[in-house]
């Protein structure tokens, strides 16, 4: 269970190769063990004293198991936001071919090759669906593997519409057309609500910040004046 939750880990972070788990275990291990054993040898010669030499390594071991995963997570994250980035532009020419009468495949073509050099992560996982596609698969099945190789619910939500779009029968253009109107609302409401939160967590680093050296600005003058009226007195 285990390895299938790292598997899929290492998929949402964009590790497909067969060996990728292989050399994630590796690195972590030399992370884990290495600085224990550098410690452990540094005391043993000498070089420092052995208690702190085991102390600092096993320090540095306990970093070298959590560093990966953590790292790990950020890669998965900053390859969310390249794919989130790049399903507006998508979108927008996806309906401007398909409005031009070219087929869906034609367009996740067409848009494969546009969207290349802007988003290449994107570009990347939709050259991974056309092939799936060319293998026998349906667009939308095709479209909920690339959801679950992201982890994403704007692309889950993407290939239900294509899914909805190829069991009923229904118009794949205008389904688009309402995705993409809905798609746009959803960043504003979250662009607007970040704009709030901004404000909230300004406050902090200015209180720390700013706060002080106005402080010392407005009171310094008034501090030194009460420190000279005082050595005179004491005189």
């Amino acid at each position: 269970v285990a390895r299938h939750q790292l598997q899929i880990k290492l998929i949402h972070a964009g590790f497909y190769g067969p060996r990728a788990m292989t050399v994630y275990l590796g690195v972590k291990l030399i992370l884990m063990l290495g600085p224990a054993a550098l410690g452990l040898a540094a005391g043993l010669i000498q070089a420092v004293p052995l208690s702190r030499g085991i102390l600092f390594g096993t320090l540095a071991s306990g970093l070298g198991l959590v560093l990966p995963s953590l790292w790990l997570g950020r890669r998965k994250s900053a390859r969310q936001l390249k794919i989130r980035r790049a399903i507006p532009e998508f979108l927008d020419v996806a309906v401007i071919c398909l409005d031009a009468g070219l087929s869906f495949q034609a367009a996740l073509q067409r848009v494969q090759g546009e969207l290349e050099a802007a988003f290449p992560v994107f570009a990347f996982e939709l050259n991974i669906v056309l092939h799936e596609i060319q293998f026998g698969m349906s667009t939308g099945e095709a479209l909920q593997r690339f959801a679950e190789r992201s982890d994403m619910e704007e692309v889950r939500s993407l290939a239900g519409v294509v899914l909805q779009s190829e069991r009923y029968g229904a118009s794949l253009t205008k389904a688009l057309h309402t995705h993409a109107k809905a798609l746009r609302v959803k960043r504003t409401q979250a662009a607007e609500e970040n704009g709030q939160k901004a404000s909230v967590k300004i406050l902090f680093p200015t209180i720390l910040c700013i706060f002080p050296a106005i402080f010392i600005v407005i009171l310094g003058p008034a501090m030194i004046q009460i420190y000279a009226m005082l050595a005179k007195m004491k005189h």
